[in-house]
């Protein structure tokens, strides 16, 4: 019997023969006087078709339309223009400080009662008299919280010792 390893041993061998064949098959073998012929023949044929000049590349160009020179004075007259035009209010309205606001303890209160702050949003704006917490959003009281404690950047309600930093039930 053979073992394993020689059989492997005889197959491969025997690829190995079998690739050797195949590259002698595909590939001659070249001397030195073929090599110095066929370096001529190339030669003789580039001196007869050179090869054709690679073009040259424009310049890039920038992206987009040139910029157009404008004398000192248009410049100027369209800056003073543009300083007395009156612009409308902005879309979004104005920022509400709710922390400088006389209502964030309710707001507050409303949280901890609740635990939910759409619920506290949804029964302050309910219960208001006016429409003092119309631009209040759920989203801004619940980022004020974290698991229902106030976040530490609130310091100034923390030393309060401001019910809400009990968790909510």
């Amino acid at each position: 019997m053979y073992s394993t390893s020689s059989v492997f041993f005889g197959a491969f061998l025997f690829f190995c023969g079998i690739a050797s064949l195949t590259m002698q098959a595909y590939f001659q073998c070249v001397d030195l006087a073929a090599f110095r012929a066929q370096q001529r023949q190339i030669a003789e044929h580039l001196s007869v078709n050179p090869p054709p000049r690679a073009l040259t590349l424009l310049p890039k160009r920038a992206v987009g339309r040139p910029r157009e020179k404008r004398p000192a004075e248009v410049a100027f007259a369209a800056a003073a223009a543009a300083d007395a035009l009156q612009l409308p209010e902005s879309k979004r309205g104005k920022y509400t400080r709710w922390f400088d606001s006389p209502y964030i303890n309710d707001i507050i209160v409303a949280y901890t009662r609740t635990g939910s702050a759409r619920k506290a949003v949804a029964s302050l704006q309910r219960s208001a008299p006016d429409q003092r917490y119309e631009r209040l959003s759920h989203s801004t009281v619940a980022s004020w919280f974290d698991n229902g404690v106030l976040k530490p950047h609130h310091p100034k309600f923390q030393r309060m010792g401001c019910s809400c930093n009990q968790q909510a039930n």
